[in-house]
């Protein structure tokens, strides 16, 4: 197999053709190069003949064709190109999304976005305005303290290393402070 050659290209077909595919174009492609009906040089047809030949043979076979494949990149082309496809397809359905919810019809029975929107905010201004009360705890019917919620703090492990460090020496410090006084107690 030489890297120049690409079988896919060669043939006139994408990387995605299923096996009709790859036969009838390998199939139109004979016929246009078979040395007998080509109209130019006989040693040119041959040549072309023959590597079409080859890339037939090797892409009609799923062993040839997925270590072709593999050694040549086309399967992650082929991954590549699927997967951008399904992207292309997400962002879309997106677009489709917005446009239904931008152009619903009343007529239909569904709710217009806009009039639900105007509805909810009048009844909302309708409503008179709760005050904010003041939490209590039932039993003592103080108030309630706002508790507020402590950040973790995440040490790198120098950081975790220097806090062993200290606490080791604080209770080496602690010791010796508690024998000296013990010997001068006992002195």
């Amino acid at each position: 197999m030489a890297k120049s050659v690409d079988y896919y290209k060669l043939l006139g077909i994408s990387i995605f053709a299923s096996d009709e595919e790859i036969r009838n174009g390998y199939l139109s492609k004979i016929k246009e190069y078979h040395p007998d009906t080509y109209k130019g040089n006989k040693k040119e047809a041959e040549n072309i003949t023959a590597n079409l030949n080859l890339a037939y043979s090797v892409l009609k076979n799923k062993d040839k064709k997925f270590v072709y494949d593999k050694q040549y990149g086309f399967d992650r082309m082929r991954e590549d190109a699927l997967r951008e496809k399904a992207r292309q397809e997400k962002i879309q359905q997106k677009k489709e999304k917005k446009e239904q919810k931008k152009n619903v019809d009343p007529n239909t029975g569904e709710y217009a976005f806009e009039k639900q929107k105007e509805k909810y905010t009048a009844k909302e201004a309708e409503k008179p305005q709760k005050k904010n009360k003041i939490k209590t705890n039932f039993f003592t019917k103080q108030p309630k303290k706002d508790v507020k919620r402590v950040k973790r703090i995440v040490l790198t492990p120098e950081q975790k290393s220097m806090r062993t460090e200290r606490l080791i020496l604080d209770v080496v410090i602690i010791a010796l402070l508690v024998i000296v006084i013990l010997l001068l107690i006992f002195n």
